[in-house]
């Protein structure tokens, strides 16, 4: 429900020998060159999690692959108890990922936000909004009004350099310098606690925010 007709499709490789992640992906890789029909091949080695991304040269989609990242599983189930919770995550998730895929600003590999960020910054912006305390209000609540008020919210009232959110216990933002994430030489990026991992800031990569917050 949240996935864009040409959105990637993310598999996880389960169950895999003592053998490192960056191997497999590459005896992967290696294999599927072998076989041909690849339009694209990409190993991203250098992120936080190793991964592989292919393109079918047919149809053109692309596929992210990972190797044991079972917080990917935990943060699928974790996205799917959200949408159940906020029955307006998924209409708003869809129309910003459209609109920062048409302006090329969704692809965290190359600085953009990402799906996974992007829904978190949805699921605390619904934590935190007044409706979302008041039924009769949220109720009444169109997808022009969340959208609205999620662009005012993160376009103009949310303070990059200090704050960040949490999605944990009912959604809160907390100050981002405290837990030693301020933001590299002055660069503008979201800050976001990984909900499967609090240890992690899931947007510290996005460079790319002053171009989406614009």
């Amino acid at each position: 429900g949240l996935a864009l007709p040409d959105s990637p499709v993310d598999l996880s490789i389960c169950d895999v020998d003592a053998q490192r992640p960056v191997s497999v992906l590459k005896q992967l890789a290696e294999r599927l060159l072998e076989r041909g029909a690849i339009g694209g091949l990409e190993l991203l080695q250098a992120s936080r999690v190793p991964v592989l991304r292919v393109q079918q040269e047919k149809s053109g989609l692309w596929a992210h692959i990972v190797v044991g990242a079972s917080a990917f599983l935990e943060s699928t189930r974790l996205v799917l108890a959200h949408i159940s919770s906020f029955p307006a995550l998924t209409s708003l998730v869809y129309i910003l990922k459209v609109f920062l895929a048409q302006r090329e600003l969704l692809d965290d590999a190359h600085g953009g936000l990402g799906s996974y960020v992007l829904i978190c910054l949805a699921v605390s912006f619904l934590q935190r909004h007044p409706a979302t305390a008041r039924p009769d209000v949220y109720a009444h609540t169109t997808c022009g009004h969340w959208l609205l008020d999620f662009l005012r919210h993160y376009g103009f009232e949310f303070r990059y350099g200090s704050s960040g959110v949490s999605l944990r216990d009912g959604g809160s933002v907390f100050d981002r310098t405290s837990r030693g994430w301020a933001a590299a030489g002055g660069q503008l990026t979201v800050c976001v606690e990984s909900p499967v991992d609090p240890s992690v800031d899931l947007g510290a990569k996005c460079t790319k925010m002053a171009a989406i917050r614009a």
